[in-house]
């Protein structure tokens, strides 16, 4: 790579953790009529757009890799001229942010990142946030600073999910994270592999 090229490289990496389906009114996975949500990533790709020196990052995917295909060309097709993906079939939000430390330590395009800016509902940022801190301590060469962009569209969190929410923050700071069964991620499909609630 020569010295034009890696001025090119972003500074600025806008990470998308691709969120739960959802109806109109609630969210819900496709196996209940959910639909696709493009809250997260129009929020991203809007950013992305507005912002010099970005690259857009998609990651998670509950739905065996159709969100993130779909939102790299939605992307693409809107103008993002730097997209990268990383799919995680545990579908979680501790796999969304092992998978933008993934991103950083594996792909050469992403050596230029000092600033990640997190893109999920405001609901879920604190969670996202925590987890995505905490997973770079292990890439003491990164010195980044993480923002959130939430997204207030769509409909609002039920008392369980926001719960739900609490909980991870618990669970992950105390080293617990999926150690317990929490009953079916809101807005993906049903899986045998997701424990049940008791």
């Amino acid at each position: 790579m020569n010295m034009n090229e890696v001025k090119m490289l972003p500074k600025i990496l806008i990470a998308v953790f691709c969120g739960p389906w959802r109806t109109q009114t609630r969210f819900c996975g496709p196996d209940e009529g959910g639909q696709i949500d493009y809250d997260r990533i129009d929020a991203g790709i809007e950013k992305a757009l507005s912002t010099k020196e970005s690259g857009l990052l998609i990651v998670g995917d509950g739905n065996e890799g159709r969100d993130v295909r779909d939102f790299h060309i939605r992307a693409t097709s809107c103008g993002v001229e730097q997209v990268f993906t990383c799919y995680d079939d545990r579908a979680n939000t501790l796999s969304d942010a092992q998978g933008v430390m993934a991103a950083l330590d594996t792909h050469p395009r992403l050596i230029r990142v000092q600033r990640i800016v997190v893109v999920t509902h405001s609901w879920h940022l604190q969670r996202a946030r925590t987890m995505l801190a905490n997973e770079l301590k292990s890439l003491p060469e990164y010195d980044l600073r993480i923002e959130g962009l939430g997204v207030d569209a769509g409909p609002g969190p039920t008392a369980e999910m926001l719960l739900g929410e609490s909980k991870g923050i618990r669970d992950y700071l105390a080293g617990n994270y999926g150690n317990s069964p929490v009953g079916k991620p809101v807005g993906k499909p049903v899986r045998v592999l997701w424990p049940q609630a008791k």
